[in-house]
C-alpha cells in the first residue's frame, strides 16, 4: 500500500514539474517577443542576415562570410 501512494505522489510530482518548467519555458519566451524593442522590420532583418551567413556557412565559403 505505501509503495503505490509513493508511486503515486512520485508520478504526481514528476508531471507537476514537467509542466511547471513547460510553462515557464513557454512564458519566457512570450515575455522575450513582446518586450523587444526592434521593429518586427528589424527584427526580420536580423534574422536575413543570420540566414544568409548560415548559407556562406554551409557552402564553406569563408571568404564570403567575411566579406558578406
Amino acid at each position: 500500500m505505501k509503495k503505490m501512494l509513493f508511486w503515486r505522489l512520485f508520478i504526481v510530482l514528476s508531471l507537476g514539474v514537467v509542466i511547471f518548467f513547460s510553462l515557464l519555458h513557454s512564458v519566457a519566451i512570450l515575455s522575450n517577443e513582446k518586450m523587444s524593442y526592434l521593429k518586427k522590420s528589424h527584427q526580420q532583418e536580423i534574422l536575413d542576415w543570420g540566414n544568409k551567413a548560415q548559407d556562406f556557412i554551409n557552402a564553406d565559403d569563408w571568404q564570403g562570410l567575411m566579406i558578406g
